[in-house]
């Protein structure tokens, strides 16, 4: 082969490497873009169990309501004005329950039906409005239940402070591990298993805590076949209520 044509060869090789270096990292660019693109929001990894919901779907969140719910709830009660189903400061994704008792929280709570269970457990992500109107005996307001007052995660004054507890009928047990702070974000795990107890645990990530919060060692002698969250009768005690990423099943849920 001749001098010159080696020459050549070599030289348009070197002018092309930066091109095809170029495109190389064009095609991971592209790679990384598009996997950041389907990242899952909570629910789309969550199969098999009793219930998710992260009002990320495409489903009427209530009969007349906005439809980015993956379920359809039910009002309890009659509220003064329809909640907020996509929380423009949303906990999780883009979307989130939130309730504001100046408009539309006296007697305002959502259910939905799960499949009948001995034992249920539950996980959720909640964040309270103001907190100063929990100041004496007898405020006690409930955000999450497992069926009807069977196992409810309750938030209310033990008598000395405002405090995360369980109600199981009309029994209190309150925690004493971490102090409820308006405009914060928590993460509950809340625990009925039939015939023995009613547990809450509390923690500021998603690292379910070694210990409980609070827990009603006695438990109720029924099965759940629904689960509700709650805004009842918020008024002048607490001044909102965000919620997000329900997980509901029939074993025990750990870290999420």
């Amino acid at each position: 082969m001749k001098k010159t044509t080696i020459t050549t060869i070599i030289i348009t090789i070197l002018l092309l490497f930066p091109v095809l270096c170029l495109a190389s990292t064009s095609e991971s660019l592209k790679a990384v873009i598009a996997k950041k693109n389907t990242a899952s929001n909570f629910c789309d990894t969550k199969t098999g169990y009793l219930l998710c919901e992260d009002m990320q779907g495409s489903t009427a969140c209530v009969t007349d309501g906005e439809t980015v719910c993956r379920n359809t709830w039910t009002a309890r009660g009659a509220c003064a004005a329809a909640p907020d189903w996509t929380y423009a400061t949303p906990l999780s994704g883009t979307n989130s329950f939130y309730v504001d008792e100046n408009a539309n929280a006296s007697n305002c709570s959502f259910q939905v039906a799960v499949a009948s269970t001995s034992s249920v457990y539950a996980y959720y992500t909640f964040k309270y409005g103001t907190l100063s109107g929990i100041d004496n005996a007898g405020e006690q307001l409930s955000t999450f239940c497992l069926d009807d007052t069977y196992c409810c995660a309750v938030i209310g004054w033990d008598g000395d402070s405002i405090q995360f507890g369980v109600k199981v009928g009309t029994t209190y047990n309150w925690g004493s591990t971490t102090t409820p702070t308006a405009g914060t974000q928590y993460h509950a795990w809340l625990e009925h298993v039939r015939n023995d107890s009613c547990s809450l645990y509390i923690s500021a990530n998603t690292t379910k805590p070694g210990s409980v919060e609070a827990q009603d060692a006695t438990g109720t002698n029924f099965a759940v076949d629904l689960v509700y969250f709650d805004a009842y009768d918020f008024a002048y005690d607490i001044d909102a209520l965000a919620i997000d990423n329900i997980l509901i099943d029939d074993a025990v849920l750990g870290n999420q």
